[in-house]
C-alpha cells in the first residue's frame, strides 16, 4: 500500500510540475494540523436550498489539549467548541456548546496521496494576502457535472470546502476560515459572540470563581431546582446535583485538575459552560 502512495504521489508531482500548478513542495500532514494548546479558529459555511434560500453555521474552536499516539503517527486535539446555526427558517441563531476529540493519523504523508480523483488540479503557493502568507494547498476537482475544492492551510488545517453545480444554481456549498489567533499571530474578523457570558448574563446566572481549586457557586433565582451535570472532556459523568436556592456551591476538590463540562437546564432552557479545575 505504501509503494502505491508513493508511486501515485510520485506521478502526480511529475504531472503537477509539467503544467507548471504548484510552486513547492506540498504541505504534510504534520506541518498542516500543527496546533498548540491555546489556538482559536473561526469557520462559517452557508449552504442555498432548493427554495433559494441560505441555512448558514458558525463553528468556533479552541484546541484545550493535545497528545500523541504511542507511535507518534497520530496527533489528538481537544477542543472545546462553540456551534451555531441559523436555519433559511428562522431569523435567529442557536447555539450549543461541547468538547471533542479530533485525530489526525499519518502525519508524515501529504494530502495529496489520498485523493485519487483523475481530474484533480494541485497549486501549493503562499497568498499574503491570506493567512498571513502561511503556505495553502489548494485542491479543485472540476468535471462536468460540477466543481468542488478544498484548502488546507500550514499550522491552521483544513480552512475552506467549496462546491457548486453547474447543472443546478441551487447546489452550493461553501465552508471557510475566517478568523485564527496562533500565539500572537491573529487574521480575519471574529465570529460573533455566541452563547457563552452573553447568555449567562441574559439569563441572570453566576458561575464563579472559574478556574476553581475546590468550591464551584451558583447564583441565580431562575434556575433554582435546575439539575446540574458536570462531565469530563473525555465525556465521562462525574458530577449530578440539583440547585437547591439561589445561592448554591459545590465541592470540587476531588476532582483532578483539568477542562470540564457543565450543563445546567431546566425545563424550558439549557446553558452548557467550560470550567476549570486547578
Amino acid at each position: 500500500m505504501n509503494v502505491l502512495k508513493l508511486i501515485f504521489a510520485v506521478l502526480l508531482s511529475v504531472s503537477l510540475f509539467c503544467n507548471g500548478l504548484f510552486a513547492q513542495q506540498a504541505s504534510l500532514k504534520s506541518e498542516i494540523y500543527d496546533f498548540d494548546i491555546g489556538d482559536i479558529f473561526h469557520f462559517v459555511s452557508e449552504s442555498l436550498t432548493t427554495s433559494f434560500q441560505t441555512n448558514r453555521t458558525r463553528t468556533d474552536f479552541e484546541v484545550i489539549d493535545k497528545y500523541y499516539s504511542i507511535t507518534g503517527d497520530t496527533v489528538y486535539y481537544v477542543r472545546d467548541v462553540s456551534f451555531g446555526s441559523k436555519p433559511a427558517s428562522n431569523s435567529l441563531w442557536t447555539y450549543s456548546t461541547y468538547i471533542d476529540t479530533a485525530q489526525y493519523s499519518n502525519l508524515a504523508d501529504t494530502i495529496i496521496p489520498y485523493v485519487s480523483n483523475s481530474g484533480l488540479n494541485v497549486s501549493v503557493i503562499s497568498d499574503t494576502n491570506f493567512c498571513h502568507g502561511r503556505i495553502k494547498n489548494r485542491l479543485t476537482f472540476h468535471p462536468i457535472e460540477y466543481t468542488e475544492s478544498w484548502t488546507y492551510v500550514v499550522g491552521c488545517g483544513y480552512v475552506s470546502h467549496s462546491y457548486s453545480s453547474s447543472q443546478s444554481q441551487t447546489s452550493a456549498y461553501s465552508f471557510h476560515l475566517v478568523y485564527y489567533k496562533k500565539g500572537i499571530e491573529e487574521w480575519g474578523i471574529q465570529n460573533p459572540t455566541s452563547i457563552d457570558e452573553n447568555e449567562l448574563n441574559k439569563l441572570r446566572l453566576e458561575v464563579f470563581p472559574n478556574p476553581t481549586s475546590d468550591y464551584l457557586s451558583f447564583n441565580s433565582q431562575e434556575f433554582i431546582n435546575a439539575n446540574v451535570t458536570i462531565t469530563s472532556i473525555e465525556g465521562k459523568n462525574v458530577l449530578n446535583m440539583k440547585i437547591v436556592n439561589d445561592n448554591t456551591t459545590i465541592d470540587l476538590s476531588n476532582l483532578t485538575k483539568g477542562v470540564y463540562v457543565l450543563n445546567i437546564y431546566n425545563a424550558s432552557q439549557s446553558i452548557n459552560k467550560k470550567i476549570v479545575k486547578d
